[in-house]
C-alpha cells in the first residue's frame, strides 16, 4: 500500500517524491548570526553559516557542492570548519567570483589546517552552470545583495534539470528510423525543470523564479517600517510572499528571519499575510535559532 501511495505522489508531484525516499532539507538561519540549507539527496548546500557541521555533524560529508551566496559572515564563518572536517571526501566550495574574502580564507585555510586534505574551491559569476549530477545543474544568478557595477559580489543560485521530450509531430513514430535523419534539436524539445531556487540575501527579483517549483527566500523583516529603517538590501514578508504568491511554486520556504521577532510573531504574521493573499500551497519557515528539517 505505501509503495502503491507513493507512486501516486511521483505521477504527482514529480522530482519531489520517489518510491524508496523523500527530498529532506536541513536548514538554519537568524539574520546577522548564521544561514545554511542542505539538499541531502543532492548532496547541495547553499551558504556556510556558523553552525553548518554542528547542525549536520557527520552528514556534512554528503555534501558534494557548497555554494556561498556572498561574503557576509553570517553565511561563511561555517567554511572553516566544513574544510577541516570534510576536505578528505573532496567536496567543491563555489563563491562570488570577485570576493576578495574567499581566496584569502582559502589560503588561510591551507596553512592552519595544512595536515588536512583541503577541499576544492572554485569562483563563479552570474550564468555559469555547475554540473551536480545526471543532468543536474545549479546556475548561478545574479542578487541584488550587493550592487558593485559589473561584479560579481552577491549570487542566488537555481537548482535545475536537463530533460528532453520528443516533440509533438513525432510521436508514436519509429524514434530508430527518424535518429538516422533527425539531429537531436530536430527530433527533440530541450527544456528545463526548474527545481529548486534560493535567493541567498536580497529584495525579491520575481524574474529569477518563474517556474520553480520550490522557493526558498530570505524574509528578514516581519513589516515595511522595519525594512525601511533597516536601510539594507534585505527582503521584508510583505513583498516577498507577494512575489511567492505570483509565481505559485509548489512549496516555499521562508528564511533569514531577525531574531527580534519570536517565533510566535512570526507565524502569526505569515499567516496573516498568507490568507491576505489566498494562499493555499505549503510555507515552511526557518526560525531564528531553530534547526529546520522540511520533507517533501
Amino acid at each position: 500500500m505505501e509503495q502503491v501511495f507513493l507512486r501516486k505522489l511521483c505521477k504527482r508531484w514529480g522530482w519531489l517524491f520517489c518510491t524508496k525516499s523523500i527530498v529532506n532539507i536541513t536548514a538554519s538561519s537568524s539574520a546577522l548570526i548564521s544561514t545554511w540549507l542542505f539538499l541531502e539527496e543532492y548532496g547541495v548546500c547553499f551558504d556556510a553559516g556558523d553552525g553548518l557541521t554542528a547542525g549536520l555533524g557527520l552528514k556534512s560529508r554528503k555534501i558534494r557542492h557548497l555554494f556561498v551566496s556572498h561574503a557576509d559572515r553570517d553565511h561563511l564563518a561555517g567554511l572553516l570548519q566544513f574544510n577541516a572536517l570534510n576536505g578528505a571526501v573532496s567536496p567543491t566550495i563555489y563563491y562570488p567570483r570577485d570576493c576578495g574574502s574567499f581566496p584569502a580564507l582559502r589560503d588561510f585555510c591551507a596553512v592552519f589546517d595544512g595536515h588536512t586534505e583541503q577541499a576544492s574551491w572554485r569562483a563563479i559569476g552570474a550564468g555559469d552552470e555547475i554540473e551536480v549530477g545526471a543532468n543536474l545543474f545549479v546556475r548561478a544568478l545574479r542578487s541584488d545583495h550587493v550592487q558593485i557595477e559589473d561584479k560579481h559580489k552577491s549570487l542566488s543560485f537555481l537548482l535545475f534539470k536537463r530533460v528532453k521530450k520528443l516533440r509533438p509531430e513525432y510521436l508514436g513514430g519509429d524514434i530508430a528510423r527518424l535518429k538516422q535523419t533527425l539531429s537531436d534539436d530536430a527530433l527533440f524539445e530541450h527544456k528545463e525543470q526548474r527545481l529548486f531556487g534560493y535567493s541567498g540575501d536580497g529584495a525579491p527579483q520575481p524574474a529569477l523564479w518563474p517556474g520553480v517549483e520550490v522557493i526558498a527566500h530570505e524574509s528578514t523583516f516581519l513589516t515595511s517600517d522595519d525594512v525601511e529603517r533597516a536601510r539594507s538590501r534585505h527582503s521584508g514578508l510583505s513583498e516577498t510572499l507577494s512575489m511567492i504568491a505570483q509565481l505559485q511554486p509548489k512549496v516555499a520556504i521562508l528564511y533569514h528571519f531577525s531574531p527580534r521577532y519570536s517565533a510566535a510573531e512570526i507565524h502569526a504574521a505569515v499567516d496573516s499575510k498568507r490568507e491576505q493573499l489566498g494562499v493555499s500551497f505549503p510555507i515552511h519557515l526557518v526560525l531564528p535559532g531553530a534547526i529546520a528539517r522540511i520533507d517533501f
